[in-house]
């Protein structure tokens, strides 16, 4: 007779049953005895919600809790039995029950005490109580219910079905807090909500800035959640809680919040004009006392992935400081000989010829022929060496214009300093973390604070002249802006350079009767694969309020040389053709002079 007494699923914890399900109440004998597979059976079915991997029983004066452990373990399910007399250094031992029976005789049963003692400041446990009044012929004042209930809220527990004897059959009750104990008889699934929204409570949900994971706009677009509001919220964060509202069917209030979210991640106090308030910026979950809703998140360099040398240092980055010093030398050393082997001795035809031993412009064989010996000895054996490095220097030169030649990558400390390159960021609290430690210390001289749309310019027109501060969160969403492109400009840094991660979450009221079931709605979400719809959706939204629909695409890499390129050396050739025509003009004037005279 009992399987009829129930419903086979419950929406009340995560909304896991549909509308149409209900958990019909049952007539029970009025006898303490004939109340047992009546709280087995509640604790069977709660048990395939939450998984009946262990139950506790909390049982002080009443000595029945040994049959329930029976029925309990015939099923192979562990059981642990607590008395009002349990030491307190066991407490941490029953823990991870899920599911926990309690059996009073009243308020001042001393098993309240024991339970208090245990571990179960907003537990996700399953609490049963099953009140075993002295009358069974007299059904429960409902005054002693929401004592019951306000001793329990005292207490950090408000996951719970209260059994009681009712006037004609057994009753469950169960309660939320919204100003005060909120007390409601279990008979449909959709009792809970029916509730809250009979109690014409007016939801409202704080939005600060977060782009591009959430953000606010001002649009009409979900007018279906917010009532007809003219403001809207998207970013993958922001929908997840405007789609969680569709799936209760309840409409909130938004309410932006000035300021944007920064890497300091404080409770955000709600005013006092609204009689309860929930967020969808992010916080430490250390702050709060409840977190429905977590996420993995840590602060990170954002650094340049393929960040080409400029013109101006392709010499002193293509080639090594010692082949300088080499050639420098060498040539010393060449223009001394060419300047004490000849007869006159003329410093221009020293140095010109020393130009031209390092450009590897050969002699003619019959001149070769005249030279001293010394300057043969050089012509022939140095040179050779001389060509060597000169056409390996112009296939090394060639293929770094031709493919680009690329700064060492950034992924430590050491290497940052090395770059040259600024720390941009937005955040005025940044600078404060690298002085911490938060970030690495010894970077926090190159850190530079801009406004917010200097530095999302920046970003979107991926300026590599600077290293940026993210949140990896966020920069979840945003590297979205770099899909068309074969290789992403940007990347994280590596382990040196970001903080340690950190668990954050929804700051959600503690006294909202939604905290039951939005980690529920969030598994589900992962599951389903929607988080990864919403992340795309949540950036299409972002491009279209910033204006940034045309996303960057791959600048063509491998290329020849354009004309445009050799244009300087076509110049110096042009000029060192002038200058040998007036060179030339100058000697034969100069000959026509001499001959007059």
């Amino acid at each position: 007779m009992g399987s009829r007494f129930f419903l086979r699923n419950f929406i009340l914890f995560g909304l896991l049953a549909s509308s149409n399900m209900q958990i019909p109440v049952g007539e029970l004998e009025n006898s303490l005895d004939s109340e047992m597979p009546y709280l087995l059976e509640v604790t069977y079915f709660l048990g395939t919600i939450f998984g009946l991997q262990s139950v506790t029983i909390f049982s002080g004066c009443i000595n029945i809790s040994h049959t329930i452990q029976r029925s309990l373990m015939d099923r192979y399910i562990p059981v642990n039995t607590v008395g009002s007399n349990l030491q307190p250094a066991k407490y941490h031992k029953l823990a991870n029950a899920n599911i926990r029976i309690v059996l009073f005789s009243g308020l001042d049963d001393p098993i309240f005490s024991t339970l208090n003692a245990t571990k179960s400041r907003y537990s996700d446990n399953m609490y049963i109580l099953v009140y075993a009044t002295p009358n069974t012929n007299k059904s429960v004042e409902m005054d002693f219910i929401e004592e019951v209930f306000a001793l329990l809220w005292n207490m950090s527990i408000d996951c719970t079905f209260l059994m009681v004897h009712g006037e004609f059959k057994m009753e469950i009750w169960n309660y939320f807090y919204l100003e005060k104990i909120q007390k409601f008889k279990v008979v449909r699934s959709n009792t809970f909500l029916e509730s809250i929204r009979n109690s014409n409570f007016k939801f409202v949900l704080h939005v600060i800035d977060d782009s591009p994971s959430l953000f606010w706009y001002n649009s009409s677009e979900q007018a279906d959640v917010t009532g007809g509001g003219n403001i809207s919220v998207s970013g993958p964060i922001g929908l997840f809680i405007i789609n969680f509202m569709r799936h209760l069917n309840m409409t909130t209030e938004i309410v932006p919040v000035p300021g944007r979210q920064t890497s300091k991640y404080e409770n955000y106090q709600h005013t006092d004009n609204f009689k309860f308030g929930n967020a969808t910026y992010i916080v430490g979950t250390a702050v709060l006392k409840y977190s429905p809703m977590v996420l993995h998140s840590r602060t990170c360099l954002l650094v340049a992935n393929h960040r080409m040398v400029p013109l101006s240092r392709f010499l002193d980055r293509l080639i090594s400081p010692g082949v300088f010093r080499l050639t420098f030398l060498s040539s010393v050393g060449v223009f001394v000989i060419k300047f004490f082997s000849h007869r006159p001795r003329l410093f221009l035809v020293a140095l010109f010829g020393t130009f031209r031993f390092f450009f590897g412009i050969p002699l003619p064989n019959n001149v070769l022929e005249r030279l001293p010996m010394v300057d043969r000895w050089i012509e022939v054996f140095i040179f050779l060496l001389v060509n060597i490095l000169l056409s390996s220097n112009i296939s090394i030169t060639s293929s770094a214009l031709t493919t680009g030649f690329y700064e060492t990558p950034i992924r430590n400390v050491e290497t940052m300093r090395a770059s040259g390159l600024q720390i941009m960021t937005a955040d005025p609290t940044i600078p404060q973390a690298f002085k911490d430690n938060f970030m690495p210390s010894s970077l926090a001289d190159l850190v530079v604070l801009v406004d917010e749309p200097t530095y999302l310019h920046h970003v979107i027109t991926l300026n590599n002249s600077y290293v940026y501060v993210v949140q990896s969160h966020n920069w979840e969403v945003f590297r979205l802006y770099q899909q068309q492109m074969t290789k992403h400009q940007f990347e994280i840094g590596g382990e040196e350079l970001c903080s340690k991660w950190r668990i954050l979450g929804l700051p959600l009221n503690p006294k909202s009767p939604f905290r039951f079931m939005l980690n529920n709605f969030f598994y589900r979400v992962i599951e389903s694969g929607l988080g990864k719809r919403w992340l795309h959706v949540g950036f299409k939204k972002f491009c279209d309020v910033n204006n940034l629909n045309k996303l960057p695409v791959d600048s063509t890499i491998w290329k020849p040389l354009s004309i445009e390129f050799f244009s300087n050396f076509i110049r110096v050739y042009i000029l060192g053709l002038v200058l040998a025509t007036l060179t030339f003009v100058g000697e034969l004037v100069q000959n026509r002079y001499r001959r007059r005279n």
